[in-house]
């Protein structure tokens, strides 16, 4: 496509933005745009998808960084090369300057008005899977998966000027809204939480049932140590030796540790096919902290009481 109506379609996704204040990266956004026909013809045409697809990652990882007209510029490169890979008459036929013509003279309709009248195929085959197009074109994307398929598609079958330009329009504002969505992920950071609130209770429990333990085995060293009976003795050894083992593994977290594993496993296993596409707090199962809430607390008050330690004496003295 030519530079009027590459910048028409960025500026009217833009303009669908509007109300969330995206305006003001228009200058990047159409820089973005028109930046590949400064590249050789090789560059240009080969392998568009993949660079279409590359360019929304980059564009991705700049809103992820808080980077708005690089991702604005990123995001604008991307809409050239889709543009591009639906213009139906490439730069070998004879007919490309005109269809380009044609193209400029075209009108993008409003996203959500049907298309089909438009489609100058009748028949059923040919029909459905334009209807399939349009479609998964009438939803927002949900997933990177999503987005690779919808770039991937293929141009339907005996399409229009009006249809190209109109289909490019449409996919640049899907992946638009995918590129641009919150840098969390609301619903995941909230299954994180509960996942956490659901691992602390069984920190707790764990802790609960090894102290339990642990004071089982004491009382019953105590028991035996009241029997002066060999066999008590030599009962009174072995227990001594598995509440020895018992209070180092307790020491040192032991009775924790698949747990936390555990933990870790889950939290993977949920992020996992967001955090290519989002930023992700990830809350950490932290023991000491769950085990002993007033930890901090208590440091203040020791040192509190040291300083009022150290002044008593002068009190005295007066």
């Amino acid at each position: 496509m030519r530079w009027k109506a590459h910048t028409r379609t960025a500026e009217r996704v833009l303009k669908i933005f509007g109300a969330m204040h995206f305006d003001k990266y228009e200058r990047d956004l159409i820089n973005g745009v028109i930046s590949p026909d400064n590249e050789d013809d090789k560059n240009h045409y080969v392998n568009r998808n993949q660079t279409a697809l590359d360019y929304l990652r980059r564009a991705r990882d700049k809103r992820l960084q808080y980077d708005m007209p690089g991702s604005f510029f990123q995001l604008g490169v991307a809409f050239h090369y889709i543009q591009d890979m639906w213009t139906g008459l490439g730069p070998d036929s004879d007919d490309h300057i005109q269809y380009l013509e044609l193209i400029d003279r075209c009108d993008i309709l409003d996203i959500h008005e049907s298309l089909e009248k438009y489609y100058p195929v009748r028949r059923k085959r040919v029909l459905n899977q334009f209807r399939v197009l349009e479609k998964k074109l009438s939803k927002p994307i949900e997933s990177e998966e999503e987005l690779k398929e919808l770039v991937l598609m293929r141009r339907p079958n005996e399409n229009s000027a009006f249809l190209d330009l109109n289909f490019s329009f449409r996919i640049c504002y899907r992946v638009a809204e995918m590129v641009l969505k919150t840098m969390f992920n609301v619903g995941l950071q909230s299954a994180l939480e509960m996942l956490h609130n659901e691992y602390i209770e069984h920190v707790k429990k764990q802790e609960l049932e090894e102290r339990k333990s642990i004071e089982a085995l004491e009382l019953k060293v105590a028991e035996l140590t009241l029997d002066n009976s060999s066999i008590s003795s030599i009962n009174k050894w072995n227990v001594e030796n598995k509440l020895n083992k018992k209070i180092c593994e307790y020491e040192s977290k032991k009775h924790l540790s698949s747990i936390l594993v555990e933990y870790e496993t889950k939290l993977s296993n949920i992020c996992k096919p967001y955090e290519n596409w989002y930023n992700i707090d990830k809350p950490k199962l932290d023991t000491e902290k769950i085990l002993n809430p007033h930890i901090e607390i208590s440091t203040i008050d020791s040192n509190i009481v040291d300083d009022t330690h150290m002044i008593s004496p002068e009190i005295e003295r007066k």
